[in-house]
C-alpha cells in the first residue's frame, strides 16, 4: 500500500490526513463550545448528562430527514465518527477521516450532528439534530486541510434548539415518542407552527395563538385548526327530556387523539367538577364523535357541563 501524510495540528488534536491509492480522504473536526448551557426538554434545570452519544454522519442521498419521518431516520442513517457528551465541561468534540468516494459523504451530500440518549423504538426519547446549509462533506485530494463544523456556526435544528435567541441554551434537545402514528403531539406542534413550534406563547399548549379562547391543547384533541380562529369546534349543548326531567348533555365532534384523555364533566357550582359513571352517561364514544349526558336533571340545581382534556401518562 502506497500513501503520503503528515501531521497536522488543530484545536488541541493532533490529525493525520492521507491520500492512499484511489481513495479520497477529507478531515472533519466537529464539536460544540466547552461550559455551554445544554439542556433537555425538561426546561432550565435538566441538563444534558453523559447518557447522551453525539454522532457526525449523513443521510442517504435523496433522504431528508423531518419529524414527520423520524421513525426512519436510523434506517437511513450512515455515522461517520461518534462522541460521548462530556458532562463535567459541558461540550462534545470528535475529529473523522471520511472518504469522499463514498455517496454518502459525497460533496453533494449533507452532514449532520445527531445527539440522542436513545434510539429504541417505542420509547420516549431525546434528540437533537442540527445542520448548517455549508456542512457540505468535503472533497480531498493528496493532503487537505480539515474542516471545522461547530454547533455554534449551526442555523437549522431539525428536532431540538440551538443558540437560543435569548442565550437560554447552547442546545437544548427535543422530546420524541418512536413509533406513535402521525396525531403525536409533537408532530402535531411542529406541523401547525413549523418555526414557532419552541415559542411557548405562539405553540404552548395552554396558548391560544389565534385568539379564539381555545387552547392548543384543545385544538389538538378536537382536531381543529389552532391558528384559523373561528366557531370551529364542532362542540354543541342540548337537552334530552326523559320522564318528565330535563338533562343537560354535550356532544363534541373531534378526531380522537390517543395521546388524549377525554374528560366529560359536570358541576353545580362551576367550582366543583365530578365526573364518572355515577355522575355522566356516555351516550357515544366513537373515533369521531364524543357525546355524553347529565345524570341529575336540570330542575333540581342549577347544572353545568363540559370537556375536559389531558394528555395520557407517557405523553
Amino acid at each position: 500500500m502506497s500513501g503520503s501524510g503528515r501531521v497536522r495540528r488543530t484545536l488541541g488534536m493532533v490529525s493525520v490526513v492521507v491520500s492512499l491509492g484511489t481513495v479520497q480522504a477529507a478531515q472533519v473536526n466537529w464539536g460544540s463550545e466547552r461550559f455551554a448551557t445544554n439542556l433537555t426538554s425538561g426546561g432550565a434545570s435538566s441538563a444534558m448528562d453523559a447518557g447522551f452519544t453525539f454522532e457526525l454522519g449523513a443521510f442517504e442521498p435523496g433522504f431528508a430527514p423531518t419529524v414527520a419521518n423520524r421513525n426512519e431516520w436510523v434506517a437511513h442513517w450512515h455515522a461517520a465518527g461518534s462522541s460521548s457528551y462530556n458532562e463535567t465541561f459541558r461540550f462534545v468534540t470528535g475529529s473523522v477521516i471520511v472518504d469522499s468516494s463514498d455517496p454518502d459523504f459525497s460533496p453533494q451530500n449533507q452532514g449532520y450532528i445527531w445527539g440522542f440518549d436513545s434510539r429504541a423504538s417505542g420509547q420516549t426519547v431525546e434528540w437533537i439534530l442540527i445542520t448548517h446549509p455549508s456542512w457540505m462533506w468535503p472533497a480531498a485530494s493528496g493532503i487537505a486541510t480539515p474542516v471545522e463544523w461547530c454547533v455554534a456556526d449551526a442555523t437549522i435544528a431539525i428536532v431540538g434548539q440551538i443558540n437560543a435567541p435569548d442565550e437560554s441554551c447552547h442546545m437544548r434537545s427535543a422530546s420524541l415518542v418512536l413509533g406513535m402514528d402521525a396525531n403525536d403531539p409533537l408532530l402535531w406542534l411542529e406541523t401547525t407552527f413549523g418555526s414557532s413550534s419552541m415559542n411557548p406563547e405562539i405553540a404552548g399548549w395552554e396558548a391560544d395563538p389565534d385568539g379564539d379562547g381555545i387552547s392548543n391543547m384543545m385544538e389538538f384533541a378536537l382536531g381543529t385548526a389552532a391558528l384559523a380562529g373561528g366557531d370551529g369546534t364542532g362542540i354543541s349543548l342540548g337537552f334530552e327530556s326523559i320522564a318528565g326531567a330535563t338533562y343537560q348533555t354535550l356532544t363534541i365532534e373531534r378526531v380522537r387523539r390517543s395521546a388524549i384523555d377525554y374528560i366529560p364533566e359536570v358541576s353545580s357550582d362551576l367550582a366543583h367538577w365530578v365526573s364518572g359513571a355515577e355522575s355522566i352517561d356516555i351516550m357515544e364514544d366513537s373515533e369521531s364523535r364524543l357525546a355524553f349526558r347529565d345524570r341529575m336533571p336540570r330542575e333540581a340545581s342549577r347544572r353545568f357541563i363540559r370537556l375536559s382534556v389531558r394528555f395520557r401518562s407517557g405523553n
